[in-house]
């Protein structure tokens, strides 16, 4: 069965609706409201997730960013950019996003990653069982204190490594999860 792109927005739309006003037109998910990436921590890790799994369905998504701030934001470059940055200066997100740019496979006990948003292009394996549960356990923003010691431990070695991402007391992982292999695969 061939599902068309305007029928996986609105499908997607329907299962995370990201809010701020968003609507679909055509295929794409319109966010006509400003998303604040420096305000409320779970909103704004809600809105990174949703932007995550959009990309992980093919779904496009247009959308502006305010309030970053201080925001480092070259961790969220494989994520579908903001068309603007409203009140902060020019980022170079657009310019350095592409498919396929930080993504993750997972197989039985493991899971695979690949990092291109740096200069050289890392992969890396997750077999450890506290770092593979805590990977999949921050595909939604989860809190530090629900995290036992060991999987702060593990915490502490997917920020090093840039694979979660935390603002305030919250956490996210980044790595989308690669579903559909790009026409050539070789582009990714």
């Amino acid at each position: 069965m061939n599902v068309v792109v305007g029928d996986r927005a609105a499908d997607l739309f329907r299962r995370h609706d990201p809010g701020y006003g968003a609507t679909v037109e055509g295929g794409t998910i319109v966010v006509p409201d400003e998303v604040d990436l420096g305000g409320d921590a779970l909103a704004a890790l809600g809105f990174l997730a949703f932007l995550r799994v959009a990309l992980e369905e093919g779904v496009p998504v247009r959308w502006t960013a305010s309030g970053g701030g201080e925001l480092d934001t070259a961790p969220l470059r494989h994520l579908w950019p903001p068309s603007g940055f409203a009140g902060l200066p020019a980022d170079p997100w657009e310019e350095a996003f592409r498919y396929g740019l930080c993504y993750f496979r997972r197989g039985p006990g493991f899971i695979t990653v690949k990092d291109a948003r740096a200069e050289h292009d890392v992969h890396l394996m997750l077999d450890h069982p506290d770092l593979v549960t805590t990977f999949l356990a921050g595909r939604t923003p989860l809190p530090v204190e629900a995290l036992t010691a060991t999987q702060r431990q593990a915490v502490g070695l997917l920020i090093a490594e840039n694979l979660m991402y935390r603002l305030g007391d919250l956490l996210l992982t980044l790595p989308t999860h690669m579903r559909r292999w790009p026409v050539p695969f070789s582009a990714v």
